[in-house]
């Protein structure tokens, strides 16, 4: 597949993605990509295929693709317009094209060289994308047989923001020149992306709500996670003389009255080599001096001189804040999103073995035995899938 092919359909990648979190109000990054992978980048990354064969797709030694070489020779040979011609799977009697397998198996192949660092095996490519195309169909079937598409005015926005993200409308007509694609089958691949959508928002989001009560019921039984910690922001001029050294106390008690001089702000000191001023957050365990002094002080109050395990201290308070118990409502949506995720991936399970029930699915034999000559013997998938 030609590199301009994939640069054209992440254009698309990206707005669905965008167009997906805004319309469903997923907060998951994970599952807005899920829906918007439709033709474009392939749906779910829930779904079975996802699940059962990508996690098993391994990197070749040497970052060599394992395969037949015939058969990859001769796709790498054959032309996009043929491929378009050759039927890799039927999903109840509806053709998924050799191209859209190529397509989809670049995708995939990327995405396994980027996490493995190598490229992947062929065979398992092949058989996951096919696997998700065939959902994706299945998912689509549905939708018509639901009515369910998108409106007219929304194909039209998302291919404006496409042909923008080309660079216009020059370069877009010359790209698709080039690419041999016409806008119509990109006009094609942004309507089922959009159908998917709609799909998977009927039947996984609105289908995966979480009621209050499980929320509630959830806070209870993990309240002691829900606490905001306390939080004590300071000034501190860390003073580098022993508390036991002739002088210390008198050039400790200079540098305070120097700070009162410049409206109790240390960072006004001028530099010198015994002392230093940071912004610091105290800790419970080697500050218990300090601690005990903040307790008697509110923001914007400087501290005298504290003597510390590691030297003396002039501190200035700038924000304090007690431990709290955060209540329901101030966790609510964060409890809700994990909840929710975990009920859109079992939901997405259950609406995946729902599509595929009762559906006829018939893989392609495509062993190519030249460049351009094909089988098209359909093989039951309980059969592909031994």
């Amino acid at each position: 597949m030609k590199k301009g092919i994939r640069m054209c359909y992440m254009l698309l990648f990206k707005f669905t993605v965008f167009n997906t979190r805004r319309r469903t109000g997923m907060k998951g990054a994970s599952l807005a990509v899920a829906v918007a992978l439709t033709v474009v980048v392939g749906l779910a990354g829930l779904s079975r295929a996802e699940e059962t064969k990508e996690k098993d797709v391994k990197a070749a030694p040497g970052g060599q693709v394992q395969t037949s070489p015939t058969e990859k020779e001769q796709l790498m040979k054959m032309g996009e317009d043929e491929a378009r011609k050759i039927v890799a799977a039927k999903v109840n009697g509806v053709n998924i094209a050799l191209d859209e397998l190529i397509r989809m198996m670049n995708r995939m192949g990327g995405q396994a060289m980027a996490h493995q660092g190598g490229a992947p095996n062929f065979d398992q490519i092949k058989e996951a994308a096919l696997d998700r195309l065939i959902l994706m169909e299945l998912a689509l079937q549905q939708a018509r047989a639901l009515g369910i598409k998108p409106e007219q005015k929304e194909i039209d926005s998302t291919m404006a923001d496409v042909t923008a993200k080309s660079g216009g409308e020059e370069k877009f007509k010359k790209f698709l020149e080039k690419e041999k694609l016409t806008e119509a089958m990109v006009r094609e691949d942004v309507k089922k992306s959009l159908t998917i959508q709609r799909i998977y928002a009927k039947e996984v989001v609105d289908k995966s709500r979480v009621p209050e009560d499980k929320l509630k019921e959830e806070y209870e039984k993990d309240k002691s996670k829900f606490i905001q910690p306390e939080k004590i922001s300071l000034e501190d001029v860390v003073i580098f003389l022993d508390a036991k050294d002739k002088g210390a106390d008198a050039k400790a008690e200079a540098i305070l009255k120097k700070i009162k001089e410049n409206n109790d702000d240390p960072f006004k000191l001028p530099q010198e080599p015994t002392y230093v001023v940071r912004t610091y957050f105290p800790d419970k365990d080697k500050d218990k001096e300090m601690l005990q002094a903040v307790k008697k002080m509110k923001p914007g109050d400087v501290s005298g001189i504290i003597n510390q395990k590691d030297g003396l201290h002039i501190i200035k308070l700038m924000e304090y804040s007690p431990e709290k118990q955060l209540t329901f409502d101030e966790v609510k949506d964060s409890i809700e999103a994990r909840l929710k995720t975990v009920a859109q991936m079992q939901r997405m399970k259950e609406w995946t073995e729902e599509l595929r029930k009762g559906a006829k699915i018939e893989i392609m034999d495509l062993n190519l035995k030249a460049a351009g000559q094909k089988s098209e013997q359909p093989k039951p998938e309980a059969e592909k899938k031994k």
